[in-house]
């Protein structure tokens, strides 16, 4: 994990992406109006943050290129619409629709958006879930390993130095509330999987099991 004060490390994830490291300033409004919110609606709003930017980053890993603002709106918009008529969903839906009122915007930036509100939940409640732990994870190995992580596209040649991940795991594999659900499925070059696995068992949060050339991670 990278954390030190104002300072988080996202922008990893996508190649070219500016700048490396985000400084963001809270107005203390919106940290007052968040704390006033009842834990519940707080946990369900920052698992679905949280899950949110973890499919953004992944489908940025796809590309070599750097994915700008509007392209990033739409593939979180996409990625949050059906979740408004869920019923997992109802207990954040005003939020949802925000959001995605945000991301078609012309000028709106939903990424920087769902960053500030994760930030202010990392200061205002120490609590972590499993979504940002699998989060913390990806970006430990591809700073320690120099590893990258992104979805499988099946026409797609694989490389050595990435790590994928079905999209249907990371759609499926949390709850509303970002805790994890069912096992997650890495994709890894064989002789990097015991260095991966190491720094997975480093975390102690994870039952960790290799199968057919797949790494399955499952939530203790």
């Amino acid at each position: 994990m990278l954390k030190s004060g104002e300072f988080h490390h996202y922008s990893y994830w996508c190649k070219n992406s500016t700048p490396s490291f985000i400084m963001i300033k809270y107005p203390s409004f919106e940290q007052l109006r968040y704390s006033g919110l009842n834990e519940t609606y707080k946990s369900r709003l920052n698992g679905l943050v949280e899950h949110s930017l973890l499919h953004l980053y992944l489908h940025c890993s796809e590309s070599s290129r750097y994915i700008p603002t509007q392209r990033r709106n739409e593939i979180l918009v996409r990625h949050l619409k059906p979740k408004i008529k869920s019923p997992e969903y109802k207990g954040v839906k005003n939020e949802l629709k925000r959001f995605i009122a945000i991301g078609r915007k012309q000028k709106g930036d939903l990424e920087q958006r769902l960053i500030e509100i994760k930030k202010i939940h990392e200061n205002l409640d120490k609590e972590t879930n499993d979504a940002r732990n699998l989060f913390d994870l990806l970006e430990n190995i591809k700073i320690k390993l120099k590893i990258d992580s992104r979805f499988i596209n099946e026409n797609e040649y694989r490389k050595s130095n990435f790590i994928y991940m079905y999209q249907s795991d990371i759609e499926k594999g949390f709850d509303s509330d970002g805790n994890q659900i069912k096992p997650l499925a890495m994709i890894v070059n064989p002789k990097k999987s015991a260095s991966i696995i190491d720094i997975i068992k480093e975390t102690g949060l994870y039952l960790v099991e290799e199968k057919e050339g797949e790494i399955i991670l499952k939530s203790k």
